[in-house]
């Protein structure tokens, strides 16, 4: 396969890490892998090692809540500001013919301003790697899995743990649309707070769709779907669940896809939450902007 169009094809999703700050009354929190874009798993195979940076960012307000009823509550107000940092290494090996593989490290960049003093800094590092096979030219197949180490700064660091996020990946390109997505689980390990019972935190489970309207070579509009649901936390000790501590939320969007070159290009997109239970309510803006060399 050549590399006409690779630009806005091979970037493997990272996540839009919740984030959740168990010491302060408010909570921000985003959809697992929200960030992702259309063709973000337009992958080929059998090419040479090259390189991939990203920069992923968002933006998605406080001001309302899902509530234990699902219903729409009165928020902290503020708002969860992110930018997602990403490198990747495309390679693979001539031995296995057909299968591509990715390593990548994403460093994410936290602000949450619904909370008082105003938190921010650098939040636990994700590294992994993808795989993925086509068993045509139009389609793509594959699974993901990523590690976030607890290396917070700030109060970021407050009930950080270490994290798995794995998934599988799929893309396939019609001749007027094309569809991409991901279906995986976080598993997250016990969260452990000074002056705090232990918890014994749920997985979470996650999947995101985008489907897109080929106008043209350069420019195409998208749709959006993401969801998630969050087993309840139990406390490590006792057993008792936590109350309220299970979440769930589905949100739709759209934005628009730009091509700028056959390396670099970027994506807008706006998302809103049309139902959900004990979760910020989401009312987001999101971009992405990639370079591959």
């Amino acid at each position: 396969m050549g590399f006409t169009g690779l630009a806005c094809r091979l970037l493997p999703s990272c996540l839009a890490a919740s984030i959740v700050l168990v010491s302060g009354s408010a909570a921000a929190a985003d959809i697992t892998f929200a960030v992702i874009g259309p063709h973000e798993y337009e992958l080929p195979v059998n090419y040479e090692p090259f390189n991939a940076i990203v920069q992923y960012g968002e933006i998605n307000s406080s001001s309302k809540f899902w509530n234990e009823q699902g219903h729409i509550d009165k928020g902290a107000g503020g708002a969860l500001y992110e930018g997602l940092t990403k490198y990747v290494y495309f390679f693979d090996f001539k031995s296995i013919p057909n299968l591509g593989i990715a390593a990548e490290v994403i460093e994410p960049e936290v602000y949450v301003s619904d909370s008082s003093p105003h938190v921010s800094g650098l939040a636990g590092t994700i590294f992994g790697f993808a795989l993925w096979t086509k068993p045509d030219k139009n389609s793509t197949f594959g699974v993901q899995s990523f590690g976030q180490a607890p290396d917070s700064t700030g109060k970021l660091t407050i009930g950080q743990t270490w994290n798995n996020l794995s998934s599988f990946l799929f893309d396939y390109q019609f001749k007027h649309f094309d569809v991409t997505g991901d279906l995986g689980i976080v598993f997250r390990t016990t969260q452990h707070v000074d002056n705090r019972p232990a918890v014994d935190q749920g997985n979470v489970f996650h999947l995101n769709l985008r489907a897109g309207w080929k106008v043209n070579p350069i420019v195409e509009p998208f749709v959006s779907v993401d969801w998630t649901s969050a087993n309840s936390n139990y406390d490590d000790n006792t057993g008792a669940e936590v109350p309220s501590s299970g979440t769930r939320e589905t949100a739709l969007g759209g934005g628009i896809n730009v091509k700028l070159s056959e390396k670099a290009g970027f994506a807008v997109r706006y998302s809103r939450g049309v139902e959900g239970h004990n979760t910020t309510f989401t009312d987001a803006a999101y971009f992405k902007i990639y370079y591959v060399f």
